[in-house]
C-alpha cells in the first residue's frame, strides 16, 4: 500500500501498489520472557561457542572468528548483534531484540548462516523484534555471504535495509519478512523462498502459505 522506488526492472515478479494496508499477521504472538543477564556487553575475538541467554549490551564478533551457536533462544538486549569480519553459524536458533539500540549489523566481510527455532517460545521466527521498540530502527545486513535466513524476519517497528553485493537468503528453503519497510540498495537480489516442506522449521500462523506471498506493512 505504500508504493515502491526504483525501477521496474528491479522487482520479479512486479508489486501492486493498489493494495490495502495489511495488519500485523503476527500481532496476536506472544513476545518472549526476558530474564536476568548471562553476559554483558560481549566482544569476541576467538572461536567459540554460545548458548541460549539474555545478551546484555548486545554481542560483537570481530578479528575473523568464528562463533556457533548452540540450539535456542538468544536475547539481544540495549545492544547489537553486530559481526565485523567474523561468522555466525546456528541452526534452530532465534533472536529477541529488546530495549535501547537492541537491532543486527552484519557487515561486509561476515558470514552468516541461521535457520530459526523449531520450538520453544517463538517457533519459526528468526529475528523478533520487540513491538515497545522505537519506530524505524536500522536491521541492516551487508554482509555478502548471507545465503540462508530461514524463517521469519519481524521488525514490526524496524527498518530492514540489504545492501549486499551477493544474494542474501536464497539458500533458504522459506523466508517471510514483515517490516515496518525494506530498502535495496548497491545491486542486492533478496530472495524470499516458499519452499515451506522442504524443512522442519514451521511457518508462523498467519504468513507464508496460510496467506497471500506480500510484503507488509
Amino acid at each position: 500500500s505504500g508504493g515502491k522506488l526504483g525501477r521496474s526492472a528491479s522487482f520479479e515478479p512486479a508489486p501492486r501498489t493498489d493494495c490495502p494496508p495489511l495488519g500485523d499477521p503476527l500481532a496476536a504472538r506472544a513476545q518472549p520472557v526476558v530474564g536476568l543477564c548471562t553476559e554483558h556487553d560481549l566482544v569476541i575475538r576467538s572461536d567459540r561457542t554460545l548458548a541460549p541467554g539474555v545478551y546484555c549490551g548486545g554481542i560483537r564478533v570481530r578479528d575473523g572468528a568464528r562463533v556457533t551457536l548452540s540450539s535456542g533462544l538468544y536475547v539481544i538486549k540495549d545492544g547489537e548483534l553486530r559481526v565485523d569480519d567474523g561468522s555466525l553459524i546456528g541452526a534452530y536458533v532465534s533472536f529477541f531484540f529488546t530495549g535501547e539500540n537492541a537491532a543486527i549489523d552484519f557487515r561486509r566481510e561476515a558470514t552468516i548462516d541461521l535457520s530459526a527455532m523449531r520450538d520453544g517460545e517463538i517457533p519459526g521466527i528468526l529475528f523478533f523484534q520487540d513491538r515497545a521498540s522505537d519506530e524505524g530502527r536500522d536491521f541492516k545486513i551487508e554482509s555478502d555471504d548471507a545465503r540462508n535466513l530461514l524463517g521469519t524476519i519481524y521488525l514490526p517497528r524496524g527498518d530492514l535495509f540489504v545492501n549486499a553485493r551477493e544474494p542474501v537468503a536464497d539458500r533458504s528453503a522459506f523466508t517471510v519478512i514483515v517490516a515496518r519497510k525494506i530498502e535495496l540498495s548497491e545491486g542486492p537480489v533478496l530472495t524470499l523462498n516458499t519452499g515451506y516442506d522442504d524443512t522442519d522449521i514451521p511457518v508462523p500462523e498467519g504468513v507464508g502459505p496460510t496467506g497471500d506471498v506480500v510484503l507488509s506493512q
